[in-house]
């Protein structure tokens, strides 16, 4: 549900800040991926999408079609965004471009939860409404 999301965003921020504090450790880049891999982002814009128009079924078909293509947007930013920053400024600034992007990622979370707590919506609910992998909705 939504509560798990901010958890998951939080190990996300502790891991890319147990790297920052301590950049050559390889044990510090070991928390760093694993923590990274608890902000799957995939799970994430459904859930979002849905609680956002899980009232209207002709919305939220709209928006799913756009979701594809901001999931392919986001992984291809994923593989390109890290090396760059790391190629032009070093290992600290995918350190801080983590913890930033997380901390953006915890803000907007919050005040989507914040401005619609009674939307809130379980797992079972989301077959109802489910953005297939190519974003449109599943059948």
């Amino acid at each position: 549900g939504v509560e798990s999301e901010f958890v998951m965003m939080a190990c996300v921020i502790a891991g890319y800040t147990t790297s920052l504090i301590f950049p050559v450790s390889a044990l510090a880049f070991y928390v760093m991926a694993a923590c990274s891999g608890m902000g799957f982002l995939r799970v994430c814009l459904t859930m979002h999408t849905q609680t956002s128009f899980r009232e209207d079924a002709q919305q939220l078909g709209l928006v799913c079609k756009h979701c594809g293509a901001a999931r392919n947007f986001g992984s291809i930013s994923a593989m390109v965004v890290p090396v760059t920053l790391y190629h032009q400024f070093g290992w600290t600034a995918v350190c801080i471009g983590g913890i930033a992007v997380a901390s953006l990622y915890l803000l907007l979370a919050t005040i989507q939860h914040i401005s619609s707590p009674s939307q809130e919506f379980t797992l079972a609910d989301s077959d109802a409404f489910d953005c297939g992998p190519n974003g449109h909705p599943a059948e």
